[in-house]
């Protein structure tokens, strides 16, 4: 006998129903309107008619009058209706108006349309056309404001100059630096005259003169445009005054305001090693690429919080520099935990770090990082873990650097160690390898390093004291004793680097040459 059934009940559309009032509500909330301003009438929305050859949007910004906020910047068009409660009106000025005007063509002018027409602008309130812009609205009135663009023709470029470049001129600039001025100008015969890219194109022009070493260059800059022609004749004036070189180098230590003349810094760090780092010499040939290299040199010293560079040029064209320097905490040290997984083994490990970047004196830097690790199955096989069990191990890294052993000569000494499953077998054995280094690091020019390194490996394999199912006895197994067997050897490690790139994080020309060779006794 078939049996009757109730209907069954769900409240899922008194669940979606409250959902929509509650996000009805939240809307409501966050548009309530701010405080209006009786009598004055609320722009709604701006109209450039017309615009085409430049950005709107950065049009829109230059301007006294404003769209009423309905979204956040950037809102899309199809959320035009809304505004956030906290945001406030924007109110016409009828002093506004004209200044607009004015600012739109000025706006088209500095980009090479001199010709631009803007009509005088139209205020809309409730459909109608509003002359009357002097008289009190009524509160919360809203209104359209129309401006009307003819853009015109655009005026180009007919010819560059550099005066200092061409030939009769008096001091002239290398050939090169004028070929390298020339291809970073913003302006091109032929192209659209702007006035922004005209003024940024001096400061390239001074920028490439001072790169040639004049320290103290003025440049002139002068542009003629005929509007009728709709041309542009562009010339920059260069004086470079006398070429420049390096004088003397002066050291100033944070709080003190004088020179400071002592062998070793208020921390101990030496003089010495210092002076190397900024490595520029008395007499030597501006140039702003060694400023540059000898700051963050200072830098990557490591013992200064505030290392700063400045030029004091001279009548002569000497260019005197002042370092300040605010010396920072010595040494460092660093706690972690980590974990590693990959096909063949994973491990979880601890990191521990100690640092001091002036131990022993003389700048000496003495690292010593210290990893201790356990190790496990690899991740397809993370069921047997227990079964297997887990096997400890560790690394151990040492490091002491020597700046200054001799001049520009520097020594490094390092000496590890590791314990732990071997890579390529890690269920077979384990393996402990020591490591050691003892190099030299000439640097005979901030482009030039050589270094030399007499280094030596040593890897002994030993039972997995912790870890069912490896092999206890390596010799007994005569193929796994041809794979696992001790080893010793050493090799000499040299190398050159010929570095001429501009900058080394973001290199934009220049070269990189390295030269490595590395040889072993049979």
């Amino acid at each position: 006998m078939p049996r009757a059934h109730a209907p069954c009940h769900t409240d899922r559309p008194l669940t979606l129903a409250r959902a929509l009032w509650l996000l009805v509500l939240a809307l409501v909330l966050m548009g309530c309107p701010a405080h209006v301003v009786p009598g004055r009438l609320i722009v709604r929305e701006l109209n450039l008619n017309g615009v085409r050859a430049v950005d709107a949007s950065d049009l829109r910004e230059r301007l006294a009058i404003r769209e009423t906020p309905r979204f956040p910047t950037n809102r899309p068009r199809w959320l035009s209706w809304w505004r956030w409660w906290w945001t406030d009106y924007e109110y016409l000025d009828d002093n506004s108006l004209t200044r607009d005007r004015l600012r739109i063509r000025r706006y088209y002018q500095a980009r090479g349309y001199y010709e631009t027409e803007v009509s005088p602008p139209r205020v809309w309130v409730d459909g109608t056309e509003r002359t009357d812009l002097g008289q009190r609205f009524r509160d919360g009135a809203q209104g359209r404001v129309d401006y009307s663009v003819t853009e015109g023709p655009l005026t180009r470029v007919a010819d560059i100059r550099l005066r200092g470049c061409e030939p009769g001129d008096t001091l002239l600039l290398p050939e090169a630096t004028c070929q390298s001025i020339l291809e970073r100008l913003s302006l091109r015969i032929g192209g659209p005259f702007d006035e922004t890219s005209f003024t940024r194109d001096r400061e390239v022009v001074l920028d490439f003169t001072r790169d040639a070493g004049f320290a103290t260059p003025t440049v002139v800059p002068r542009a003629v445009v005929d509007p009728q022609e709709r041309l542009a004749w562009v010339e920059y004036t260069i004086r470079p005054g006398p070429r420049s070189r390096f004088g003397t180098v002066r050291l100033f230590v944070l709080p003190g305001r004088t020179p400071y003349t002592a062998s070793e810094l208020p921390n101990g760090v030496p003089v010495r090693p210092v002076l190397s780092a900024i490595g520029i010499e008395r007499g030597a040939r501006y140039n702003r690429r060694v400023l540059a290299a000898a700051q963050q040199a200072l830098f990557d010293l490591g013992v200064f919080g505030i290392a700063r560079i400045e030029e004091n040029p001279m009548a002569d064209g000497t260019v005197d520099l002042n370092v300040t320097l605010s010396p920072a905490r010595l040494w460092r040290l660093r706690l972690g935990v980590g974990a590693e997984i990959n096909d063949a083994l994973s491990n979880v490990h601890l990191l521990a770090g100690y640092e001091h970047r002036n131990a022993l004196g003389g700048l000496r830097r003495f690292r010593v990082d210290l990893r201790p690790q356990i190790y496990f199955a690899a991740p397809n096989n993370w069921g047997n873990i227990v079964e297997q069990g887990a096997n400890p191990g560790g690394t151990l890294t040492t490091e002491l650097y020597w700046p200054e052993v001799l001049r520009r000569v520097a020594a490094n000494i390092t000496l590890g160690g590791e314990l732990g499953p071997d890579p390529l077998n890690p269920a077979r054995t384990n393996r402990l390898v020591g490591r050691v280094g003892v190099g030299l690091e000439y640097t005979p020019s901030r482009r030039i390093t050589a270094t030399a390194y007499l280094r030596g490996t040593a890897i002994e394999y030993i039972p997995c004291a912790f870890q069912a199912g490896c092999v206890s006895d390596l010799s007994a197994n005569e193929l796994l004793g041809q794979i696992f067997f001790a080893r010793r050897y050493a090799y000499l490690d040299t190398s050159v680097v010929w570095d001429r790139r501009d900058n080394r994080i973001q290199p934009r020309r220049g070269g990189f040459l390295l030269g490595n060779l590395a040889a072993s006794p049979g």
